[in-house]
């Protein structure tokens, strides 16, 4: 199975647009466990990762 990461011109970050109109920055390092967790409603993931 083909993984697909984050990337972007930016080192260390990739900006991701939210279904709430914002745009926030992820690190690259970001797992692929946390993007699918962000990618679902309420599924109770919590980001260790948030201030």
């Amino acid at each position: 199975m083909a993984a697909v990461t984050a990337r972007s011109y930016h080192p260390g970050l990739v900006n991701a647009a939210m279904m709430d109109g914002s745009v926030r920055g992820f690190s690259t390092d970001i797992t692929q466990e946390m993007w699918r967790a962000l990618a679902t409603r309420s599924r109770g993931e919590v980001d260790a990762t948030a201030p």
